[in-house]
């Protein structure tokens, strides 16, 4: 069986005939040891970027329909950093992926065959999903993992001198003071720590005892004060591992 891909939204023009990459999680962990004890202590871990490697083949007509279908190939893969990377067996997961490496190829008359070396980040993306408030009160179900690449747009319907949304479990909270109007819109952006209002960066209104807190795996629950001058909306991208 033979899959497809898109690489910055753009379908390449080759058959995959294997993806490696997409299984088991890479953890690196960071211990330290002391002469006078035994063993070593545990001291944090990270993901890194990981190895995603495509095996692919490309059919043609003879050798110049190899070298067109070649810069084909090669117009699109040069305009990319890190890009966004969908597989057709996974239609609905965004990987994030950059070139790392030569490029192996074996070409014949009608045939060309080899494998892309990307670097993938460690995660990735499930489609993005919106929820608004209900009284005050934003219930997430996370399935994926740790996540703060979530945004939240609050709009006003009158006025208020602040804005404050707390995690319930752990009592983190982002707080905006501003003299609000109705018809304000405010947009706090967790990826990036920015306060924006009405689209423009607005830092100095941040609490300084703000928190740009995650959503946790599992259910968690965002508590939002003064909740009739506004209506919440949260988005984000479930991320796994």
């Amino acid at each position: 069986m033979s899959l497809s891909m898109t690489y910055k939204g753009i379908p390449l023009p080759i058959r995959v005939l294997k993806v490696r990459g997409r299984g088991l999680v890479n953890i690196e962990t960071k211990t330290v040891t002391m002469p006078s004890r035994d063993g070593s202590y545990y001291v944090r871990k990270r993901l890194p970027d990981k190895p995603l490697e495509v095996d692919y083949i490309i059919e043609t007509d003879g050798l110049e329909d190899i070298r067109d279908k070649m810069d084909q190939l090669n117009a699109i893969l040069v305009e990319g950093e890190v890009v966004p990377v969908i597989f057709s067996d996974e239609p609905d997961t965004t990987y994030y992926a950059y070139l790392n490496g030569d490029i192996d190829d074996d070409e014949h008359y009608f045939i060309t065959s080899g494998t892309i070396p990307f670097m993938r980040n460690p995660y990735k993306y499930k489609p993005e999903k919106t929820i608004t408030d209900d009284a005050g009160t934003i219930t997430v179900n996370n399935d994926g993992v740790k996540n703060k690449n979530l945004i939240i747009t609050a709009t006003f319907s009158a006025s208020a001198t602040d804005y404050k949304i707390t995690k319930n479990l752990t009592g983190e909270f982002v707080r905006v003071i501003f003299g609000f109007s109705a018809g304000d819109v405010l947009e706090l952006d967790f990826t990036k720590r920015k306060v924006l209002i009405n689209g423009n960066v607005q830092m100095p209104t941040l609490d300084i005892s703000s928190t740009w807190f995650s959503l946790d795996k599992g259910s968690n629950t965002l508590i939002i004060d003064d909740a009739l001058t506004s209506v919440s909306d949260l988005t984000y991208k479930p991320r796994f591992a």
